[in-house]
């Protein structure tokens, strides 16, 4: 554990839980609340575990997800979004961008086109 982190124990909580609900809003207080901490306390602390704030976390999980779903379904871009959790695909679109650098539709394009 790294200093002022958390324990492995609460930080695979916290993982755990984040992971059962990437589908719907996760506040922070809810995240805080799991491990018995102040919102702040909290944040600080997964910020010295996991390197980024729970809310960049999340949003990455919730890509890295979607990722997966463009991959292994024809599923629309839009019903990935929604179900990863983001609130359209207007958002998802520009958070997607901002992470991987290219639009989520370019993304699926040239990863289906090499795998076929």
């Amino acid at each position: 554990m790294a200093r002022g982190g958390l324990p492995a124990w609460q930080a695979r909580r916290v993982f755990a839980h984040v992971e059962a609900n990437l589908c719907r809003r996760i506040p922070i207080q809810e995240l805080a609340r799991l491990l018995s901490l102040s919102a702040s306390h909290f944040c600080r602390a997964f910020k010295c575990t996991f390197g980024v704030s729970p809310r960049d976390y999340v949003l990455r999980r919730r890509i890295e997800v979607a990722q997966g779903l463009m991959l292994g379904t024809s599923e629309p871009l839009s019903s990935i979004a929604v179900r990863c959790g983001m609130c359209d695909q207007a958002h998802f679109t520009r958070s997607f961008h901002r992470i991987v650098g290219e639009t989520p539709y370019a993304w699926r394009r040239t990863r289906q086109g090499s795998l076929k």
